[in-house]
Formats: C-alpha cells, structure tokens, sequence
C-alpha cells in the first residue's frame, strides 16, 4: 500500500496541476460533510450512507487536511463534519480530540463556525469519557448560539449538554437544558 501512494504521489508531482488535482479531491470529499448528506445517515438508507463514509475515511482527512493547510475553510469544516460522523461510529476518540484542537487552532473561524465545532468537540469528548471537557464545550457552543441569536446552534449546544448531564446524574440540570432547548425549537 506505501508503494502504491509513493508511486502515486510521485505521478501527481508530475502532472503540473497537481494543486488542482487536490483541490478537486477535497472538494469532492467535502460533499460528504454537507449538512444533507450527514443527515442522511439518520434516513432510510442511512446505514449505507454511513458504510460509504466510514470507507473513504482517509480520503475525508485528507481533504481536510489540504482544506486546512490550503486556507479553504469551507472544505475544511465540511470534512471536518464528516471525519467527526465516522469517528463517532468507529472511534478512535483521541484522534479526533487531536484534530479538533488543531483545526480550532489553524483556522480563523467565526464565532459560528467555532460554535459548531464545539458541538461536535463535545459529543466526542463526551463518548470517550472526558465529561468535564464536554460540559465545557457544550456549554460554549449554546452560549455562542444564544450571543448570535442562533437557535440552532443553542439548542444542538444544549440538547447534548442534556444528554451529557443526564449521564452525570445531573438530573436538574438536565432537565432545565432540555426544557430550554425544547422552548427554543419550537
């Protein structure tokens, strides 16, 4: 397998639009992490829809990576959303505590963008046991959502704070977060 991405990459130096072969490649990948095509895996024919993601995982980190590295920020998180879906199903948790560090880190994102972010930080922090730091970021994922008037990301902030509090035997809190977030789709 190392041969065969050595041989590739030595084929892809050659080609002149090399930058643009990669470009295509993440863009292509990022169409996995659109909001329709995650909630798809909730659908009929979602468990095929997820299958497919958890077998181009290397091709989705990859186009994140380049996203990242190239400045394209829209590809960046869109593969990021993706990457983040698998990882849930699969594991491994820490890899993707990494890879949100170093994308929180790497690119200037705004207020929103992070607010996403923190939600999908701290559904994985949550899954791999580390509540405190989920709590954290799902709090400020709700706080971004409520600041900005968003009552998209404040509830998706405080329904999985609810979750989370719930697993804590945290019951009051739980139940306030969930009432609230329920108050604010409807």
């Amino acid at each position: 397998l190392v041969s065969v991405r050595e041989y590739a990459a030595e084929k892809l130096a050659a080609v002149s639009q090399g930058a643009n072969v990669h470009d295509r490649h993440a863009e292509y990948f990022a169409e996995f992490g659109a909001k329709e095509a995650v909630e798809a895996i909730y659908r009929h024919g979602g468990v095929q829809v997820s299958d497919r993601m958890v077998l181009e995982y290397d091709n989705l980190n990859a186009a994140l990576l380049h996203g990242a590295k190239s400045g394209n920020k829209a590809v960046a998180l869109a593969c990021f959303r993706a990457v983040i879906t698998v990882i849930e199903r699969r594991g491994p948790f820490a890899e993707a505590h990494e890879l949100t560090t170093r994308l929180l880190d790497s690119l200037s994102l705004t207020r929103h963008e992070r607010g996403d972010c923190l939600v999908l930080q701290g559904r994985i922090e949550r899954l791999s046991g580390h509540r405190e730091k989920a709590t954290k970021y799902l709090s400020e994922a709700a706080a971004i959502g409520r600041e900005l008037q968003d009552p998209t990301l404040e509830v998706r902030g405080l329904r999985n704070l609810a979750f989370l509090l719930f697993y804590k035997d945290e019951m009051h809190a739980a139940d306030e977060a969930w009432e609230r977030s329920e108050a604010l789709a409807r």
